[in-house]
């Protein structure tokens, strides 16, 4: 049996917003899911100097139109796994990487909770 240890719902989020690893921009992809403890996204890993993303981290959250922008946001990555959801020729470089957000402050927590709101689903 598989217990769940999330503390609090993860919602889908709408097409079209992204997050990403900064200051490099090394892992930028796709939400697949965003709590107000947490997070994960889709990306494809590239070839070269590959590593999974294991610990601390900075995040930031976008849209390709730029009305959408979090930056900043404390992410402690647990898994860094390959994605299986999808049957492509790209689904054998695509990846998934999951964590928690951590040390955010209360000013990030009420904009996590608004980009909430407004784009989960």
């Amino acid at each position: 049996m598989h217990l769940e240890r999330r503390k609090s719902k993860r919602f889908t989020v709408q097409e079209g917003i992204y997050a990403c690893i900064v200051p490099e921009f090394r892992k930028v992809g796709a939400i697949v899911d965003i709590s107000i403890e947490g997070m994960s996204f889709k990306y494809i890993k590239g070839e070269k100097g590959y590593k999974p993303l294991n610990g601390a981290a900075v995040l930031e959250i976008f849209n390709k139109e730029g009305n959408i922008h979090l930056k900043g946001i404390p992410f402690k990555a647990f898994y860094d796994v390959p994605h299986k959801r999808q049957y492509s020729l790209v689904s054998a470089f695509m990846r998934r990487l999951g964590g928690r957000f951590e040390g955010i402050s209360s000013d990030q927590r009420k904009q996590l909770r608004r980009f909430i709101l407004k784009f989960a689903l």
